[in-house]
C-alpha cells in the first residue's frame, strides 16, 4: 500500500503554497518536486497566470529542476575554467615535468605517457587562453564575483556565509577532480559533459 506524501516547501518544510515563507529569498514557498503542479502556486495550469512565481509563469517541478541544473552546471563550468586559467604555470604538471617554461611555452616534446597526459590539447588551450587574456582574467573573475555579491544583498549574512562555505568546499573538491581527470588525459569536453549530466 503506497503512502501519500505531502509536498513540502524546500526552504521551510511547510505544505503551504504562495506567500509566507520566512526563509526563501522572495518570501514564496517553493515545491519543485511535482511535475504535474506549479512549484510556486500548486496549480496544474501552464503558461502565464501564476501570482507567486517571479515571472508570473507557472513553472512545474521538472522544468524548475532542469533550469536550476542548467544554471548550476553553467556556473560550475565557467568557474572551473576560470580556476584552471588562473592557476600559476608552476603548478601545471607539464611545468613540473620540464615540458613548458615559466611563460607556458613548450620547451620540449612529451615522451612518456605521463608527460603526454600533462600536456594535452586541453592544457595547451588553457595555456593559450591564459597567455591571450593576460590581465583580463582578473577583470572577468572580479566581474563574476561582483555580480554574485550584488544578487545576494538581501539574504541574511549568516546564512549566506554558511552556504558560501559549503559551496566553496564542493567547488574546491570539483576543481581537484577536474584537474585529476585532465592529468589522466580525459578531454575537458567529456568532463564538462559529466558535470552537466549529473
Amino acid at each position: 500500500m503506497a503512502i501519500a506524501t505531502t509536498s513540502r516547501c524546500v526552504y521551510c518544510g511547510s505544505p503551504n503554497f504562495g506567500s509566507g515563507c520566512r526563509y526563501s529569498p522572495q518570501g514564496k514557498h517553493l515545491h519543485p518536486d511535482d511535475p504535474k503542479k506549479c512549484s510556486y502556486c500548486g496549480s496544474t495550469n501552464y503558461g502565464k497566470g501564476c501570482r507567486y512565481s517571479p515571472d508570473g509563469i507557472h513553472i512545474h517541478g521538472i522544468q524548475y529542476n532542469g533550469m536550476l541544473k542548467e544554471q548550476v552546471s553553467s556556473v560550475l563550468n565557467t568557474n572551473v575554467i576560470l580556476h584552471l586559467i588562473n592557476k600559476p604555470i608552476e603548478s601545471y604538471d607539464a611545468y613540473k615535468l620540464g615540458i613548458i617554461d615559466e611563460q607556458g611555452m613548450c620547451i620540449r616534446k612529451p615522451v612518456t605517457t605521463q608527460e603526454h597526459n600533462s600536456y594535452t590539447l586541453e592544457v595547451k588551450t588553457l595555456l593559450q587562453l591564459k597567455k591571450s587574456l593576460g590581465t583580463k582574467i582578473d577583470v572577468i573573475t572580479s566581474k563574476l564575483q561582483l555580480e554574485a555579491t550584488t544578487n545576494t544583498v538581501t539574504v541574511d549574512q549568516y546564512k549566506l556565509s554558511y552556504y558560501d562555505e559549503q559551496i566553496q568546499g564542493i567547488f574546491n573538491d570539483l576543481t581537484h577532480i577536474v584537474e585529476q581527470a585532465l592529468a589522466d588525459g580525459i578531454p575537458s569536453s567529456l568532463i564538462f559533459n559529466c558535470i552537466a549530466s549529473e
